[in-house]
C-alpha cells in the first residue's frame, strides 16, 4: 500500500517471478524505492471488490487475452478497465466491461539501447514514469 491506496499487480512468467521475489523497484531524480507490493499469476487470484478499478498496462497484442482472463475471472462486469497502452483499439477490445476509460501518460523520457529487466520502473520527473524495465539514466 502507498499513499492509502492497495493495490496488486497481476503479472506472467518473468515478471511475476521478479516482482514477487524482490518487489517493484521505482527509480526517480529523488533515489530508488523498493515497494513489497503484492503480486498474482492470473486475474482468478485476485480477491476483487467492489471498489476495484483494473489499469490495463499490456501490450496491444495481448490486449484479448488479459480482458477475456479479467472477464473469466470473478470481477464484475461494472469493474472500470483503464486502458494504459499505446494502441488504438485496446478500449474497444475491453467493451465487455460497462466501464472503459482510455489514458494517456505524456512522459518526457528517452529510449536506452539495454534493459535491465522486469521489475525497474523509472520516474523520470514528478508524475511520470516509465515501465520498460530499462535501466535508469
Amino acid at each position: 500500500m502507498q499513499h492509502g491506496q492497495e493495490v496488486v499487480l497481476v503479472a506472467r512468467r518473468a515478471h511475476f517471478e521478479v516482482l514477487a521475489a524482490q518487489g517493484l523497484r521505482i527509480d526517480s531524480p529523488s533515489g530508488s524505492e523498493v515497494l513489497d507490493v503484492p503480486v498474482v499469476a492470473r486475474p482468478h487470484a485476485v480477491r476483487w471488490r467492489a471498489d476495484d478499478v483494473v489499469v490495463l498496462c499490456v501490450k496491444s497484442q495481448h490486449t484479448a487475452d488479459a480482458i477475456a482472463a479479467i472477464a473469466a475471472s470473478a470481477a464484475s462486469h461494472s469493474t472500470p478497465i483503464v486502458c494504459l497502452q499505446n494502441g488504438v483499439t485496446n478500449e474497444l477490445e475491453a467493451l465487455r466491461f460497462d466501464n472503459v476509460y482510455g489514458a494517456t501518460v505524456m512522459c518526457p523520457t528517452r529510449v536506452p539501447a539495454a534493459r535491465r529487466g522486469p521489475r525497474c520502473t523509472r520516474r523520470r520527473s514528478p508524475g511520470s514514469s516509465t515501465s520498460d524495465g530499462s535501466p535508469p539514466a
